[in-house]
């Protein structure tokens, strides 16, 4: 059972901050350069000044080796220092306020994809830290010391979480989803819009939700969608400095069963060394599967195709030939053989794990001499394929919100970027003071 609380939130201010669209952002990952210079251009007090430290400003040579060594959007102290100072100055300035009291955050999320108008319900809470396999809450990816480091220092320099860990819970009495409702059909305590997405923010103390709403949320186990990376440098914080408010964590959780929770696929762009090891790619993929045209002018056509189709080592295959990409499905031929295959060559892992589509062109390439780079992008990947040589690509489908968590509490970790849960948890809706 995670052990959620309410807080007392730092927020901004309404007077000061009357639209909240002009200082919301995404959380740091999905940041670059460009895009934080154009949100700190929208507002002086947008919270990516906070969020992601400025990049770029080291003496020579010091940006390349914190590339190296996986540090996404690398800073130099100065930068952490600087965030810490424009912090300070928000509050000073009044910019940014304490709630009165503890209480919940409800986030509602309104947008469209794909025809369809939908909705995305969040409650945020203050969740008790516990180590991965120590407790309720479970990790669905691995994480990287680069990533961590950049995050544990911008706490360190704020003492705050300023962006909430991403956590699916399971629903099946749909009391949590009907609870979160019930809060959200009330008006709002703000509103903002962030790249096409409408958010409604609501608060709540715990005896205004109804009845059997806690018991349903304090019952299951949370999965971390997204933010291991912060879960992990908030439970290095708790360790370092020790009780009070370090305990916990900021958590958005979101029912696994809500129509709203989209999960996107991630597919691979993979470039090998030399001829010789793509043609030896293709023959394995020969060996093993059937290669079927697939219908459709072009990679947008394809991926769609790819999405309906059900079973194991479904998956798609871009080659380059003729100068253009050319689009093939991926039919096993003795699906039974090939899992017996994974089986012995990664042990230890469920029939599950081998049948994620990425766990399959993992096992489909060489060991070495093949570089694979993700992109959600279907199209573009196929203009990289174009414009490359020795490159295939290939296109995965969706891993369903419920495998993702039934895996996950089984304790499986999945290869990195399998999954894009769509849209990413914003920030500047709330910040938890440590």
């Amino acid at each position: 059972m995670p052990d959620i609380q309410p807080f007392s939130g730092i927020r901004y201010s309404s007077k000061r901050i009357p639209d909240l669209s002009q200082v919301v952002c995404g959380p740091y990952d999905v940041i670059s350069p460009s895009e934080r210079e154009a949100l700190a251009a929208r507002s002086p007090y947008n919270a990516v000044l906070i969020e992601l430290a400025e990049k770029g400003k080291a003496p020579a040579g010091a940006a390349q080796a914190c590339e190296a060594s996986g540090l996404h959007n690398a800073a130099p102290s100065a930068a952490y220092e600087a965030v810490a100072r424009t912090l300070k100055s928000w509050l000073g300035e009044g910019v940014l306020a304490k709630d009165a009291e503890a209480g919940y955050t409800v986030l509602e999320e309104r947008f469209a994809l794909d025809g369809r108008k939908l909705s995305r319900l969040s409650l945020w809470g203050a969740v008790k830290l516990s180590p991965f396999g120590k407790g309720e809450v479970h990790p669905h990816e691995k994480t990287f010391p680069g990533p961590k480091e950049d995050r544990f220092k911008v706490l360190s320099a704020t003492r705050m979480n300023l962006s909430p860990v991403f956590g699916l819970s399971p629903d099946p009495s749909g009391r949590i989803r009907k609870g979160l409702a019930e809060v959200a059909s009330r008006e709002p305590l703000s509103k903002a819009a962030y790249q096409g997405v409408e958010l409604r923010v609501h608060r709540a103390k715990e005896a205004e939700f109804p009845a059997g709403f806690w018991e349903a949320v304090r019952k299951e186990a949370v999965v971390i969608a997204d933010g291991h990376h912060r879960y992990e440098t908030a439970l290095k914080f708790r360790d370092d400095v020790g009780g009070g408010e370090s305990e916990r964590v900021l958590m958005a959780i979101v029912p696994f069963e809500s129509e709203g929770l989209v999960v996107q696929p991630t597919h691979r762009v993979v470039s090998f060394k030399d001829e010789a090891l793509m043609k030896d790619c293709l023959k394995r993929i020969e060996k093993d599967f059937e290669l079927v045209p697939l219908q459709g002018p072009g990679a947008a056509d394809w991926e769609e195709e790819i999405a309906s189709r059900k079973g194991a080592g479904q998956l798609g295959l871009l080659k380059k030939e003729g100068g253009r990409a050319l689009g093939y499905g991926l039919q096993p031929k003795n699906w039974k053989a090939f899992l017996e295959e994974s089986r012995k060559a990664l042990p230890g892992h469920q029939d599950g794990f081998h049948a994620l589509d990425v766990a399959v062109v993992s096992r489909l390439l060489p060991p070495e001499g093949a570089v694979v780079t993700p992109d959600r992008d279907a199209a573009r990947a196929a203009e990289t394929l174009c414009s490359t040589d020795r490159s295939l690509v290939f296109l995965v489908r969706a891993v369903p919100p419920g495998e993702v968590f039934g895996l996950s509490v089984a304790g499986e970790r999945f290869p990195e970027k399998t999954t894009y849960f769509y849209p990413k948890m914003p920030t500047g809706i709330v910040f938890r003071p440590l």
